[in-house]
């Protein structure tokens, strides 16, 4: 059966009372932040640095990005609401910071934080090495199950949408599969050769048989 998980990264401003009326016409006429619940080089990171690239530009003031990993996106929320509620910290978060984090941490507020885009859709693939064992998704599931402890899969964030959606796979699929949990994309490849027999990159399109 085909499944299609797909990941929607917001940009969240933290408005005054939830107002428009909060931001001056003017605005912005100081540097503007995005925090990133993210390390560096992973994809909703790479759109952050886009965004803030062409925003830059447009406004004629600097936008920064600054990246906040960790608590599965809990410490982007909090340094979000921490901020001055100016319209000058906005938040680049997947939709695990809305769906997810606030069954997995009660503390998490995410009521102070106002939608004001969407910003783009990820599919999600598995990726290996070249020399791997199995070169399909049915190859992958019999061969986890030869394997005490299955196969390592390398995820961004525990309680995140790749983590998530690797769970859910493994229920549909009977896979075994063991997680090695990193801070970015970009440290899942430099670091997950050796480790990892499986990565899913970006979000996921897979089908399972």
């Amino acid at each position: 059966m085909r499944s299609t998980w797909s990941v929607f990264c917001l940009v969240v401003m933290l408005l005054l009372g939830h107002s428009p009326k909060a931001l001056a016409a003017d605005y912005p006429t100081k540097p503007v932040r995005i925090v990133v619940q993210v390390a560096a080089g992973s994809s909703i990171d790479i759109s952050a640095r886009i965004i803030a690239d062409y925003l830059s530009r447009m406004w004629g003031q600097q936008v920064i990005v600054f990246n906040q990993p960790g608590a599965s996106g809990a410490l982007a929320v909090h340094t979000t609401n921490a901020a001055e509620p100016d319209g000058y910290t906005l938040l680049m978060a997947a939709s695990s910071i809305f769906v997810v984090l606030p069954e997995l941490q009660k503390n998490v507020d995410i009521s102070k934080l106002e939608p004001i885009g969407f910003i783009s859709e990820q599919p999600m693939v598995f990726a290996t090495t070249p020399n791997s064992t199995f070169k399909s998704i049915p190859e992958l599931v019999a061969y986890s199950k030869t394997r005490q402890g299955g196969v390592n899969v390398g995820v961004i964030t525990r309680g995140g949408m790749s983590h998530l959606t690797a769970e859910w796979f493994r229920t549909r699929s009977g896979a075994a599969i063991t997680f090695i949990y990193y801070g970015s994309s970009g440290n899942r490849v430099d670091e997950s050769n050796g480790k990892c027999g499986l990565k899913p990159h970006g979000y996921w399109v897979f089908e399972v048989s």
